[in-house]
């Protein structure tokens, strides 16, 4: 039996963190009650390292304004190369979904939301195989953790954390912070609320995080923050695992 199973058979709750309103940038880092030590530290300390990765990624990429929005892109590339592809949209006067094919310059510095996502945890070390956001929503539960290591969560503002992936019919975003009142911060590829109509990676402030594109379709968590669980692929209770503790921002 590990640790947390005794744990929840004990009925302790263990705490991370404390409940405050999201504030930008700030970063995530879980804490230990006094006395508590061994093996679960350790694991505190594995999981706020994760998270620490992804916030500094993200804000890596946050950085990178001259990368605009392509649909299908993949690419953060230079300056010259982000220009190239924009001059190639505007003389062509090319549609959106159109310029990943018809503007070379695009495939060389252009990102969509989907991408984005797979780049910032690819970036931080975790394993997260490309999938479109329609596959995110219509993969069944098994097959996501199978495939793509991330798990259906409860859709639930108390439980999220910074690097849970929040999916809607047709975009998907990565949670930065979240606060009591269901709003917070995300970063993502979007091409809304860009006056020169090429968009690019945002970290945006929402009021209500599960509508901010939308009807929620799904939260999402990588499988690295369940490392101390057996997960198992017939069945799998997010809320049962994770009632042994609660993560708040």
């Amino acid at each position: 039996m590990t640790i947390w199973r005794m744990l929840l058979a004990m009925g302790i709750v263990l705490t991370i963190g404390t409940q405050k309103p999201a504030l930008a940038g700030e970063g995530i880092y879980p804490s230990v009650p006094a006395g508590f030590n061994g093996g679960a530290t350790d694991l505190m300390d594995t999981e706020a390292r994760t998270i620490e990765r992804l916030r500094r990624q993200a804000y890596h990429f946050a950085r990178q304004q001259h990368v605009p929005y392509i649909w299908g892109g993949t690419a953060v590339g230079s300056a010259e190369q982000c220009d190239a592809c924009r001059e190639c949209v505007k003389k062509g006067k090319v549609p959106l979904k159109m310029r990943f094919e018809k503007c070379s310059a695009c495939r060389t510095c252009g990102i969509d939301c989907s991408h984005l996502i797979q780049s910032i945890y690819e970036f931080a070390g975790l394993d997260f195989p490309y999938a479109t956001v329609n596959l995110l929503v219509d993969h069944t539960e098994r097959h996501l953790r199978r495939k793509y290591d991330l798990v259906n969560m409860p859709i639930a503002t108390q439980m999220l954390q910074l690097g849970d992936l929040l999916v809607y019919d047709k975009h998907i975003v990565m949670v930065l912070s979240s606060n009591s009142t269901g709003g917070g911060e995300v970063i993502h590829a979007t091409m809304l609320g860009d006056k020169h109509k090429f968009g690019g990676i945002k970290i945006e402030y929402t009021d209500e995080l599960f509508a901010f594109r939308g009807p929620i379709r799904r939260v999402l968590r990588h499988r690295s923050f369940f490392e101390h669980i057996e997960i198992a692929d017939h069945h799998f209770d997010p809320f049962l695992a994770i009632s042994g503790y609660s993560s708040t921002l």
